[in-house]
């Protein structure tokens, strides 16, 4: 982990937050004390998600469930283990 002097992070803000926007944590000290930390924010892979939301909807398409039946049906009907 990085660590930074507050009185060079007004200076060095831009860099800073390039760096923990590719992961790294920035220790931010004063007189050699730790104060604060620069961490970066938990990434969400929202194309992912689409992708898979997509794959689920391609996978259903055509499938029935047969005859007159619903989920509505199969729930209703859930069998004891």
């Amino acid at each position: 982990m990085r660590s930074v002097c507050i009185s060079k992070v007004k200076a060095a803000l831009p860099d800073l937050l390039r760096l923990a926007e590719h992961g790294e944590e920035i220790q931010i000290t004063r007189h050699g004390r730790p104060i604060a930390r620069l961490v970066p924010e938990p990434v969400t892979d929202r194309t992912e998600l689409e992708t898979l939301i997509a794959e689920m909807r391609s996978f259903r398409k055509g499938r029935r469930l047969g005859g007159d039946l619903t989920i509505r049906d199969l729930i209703g009907h859930s069998v004891s283990l």
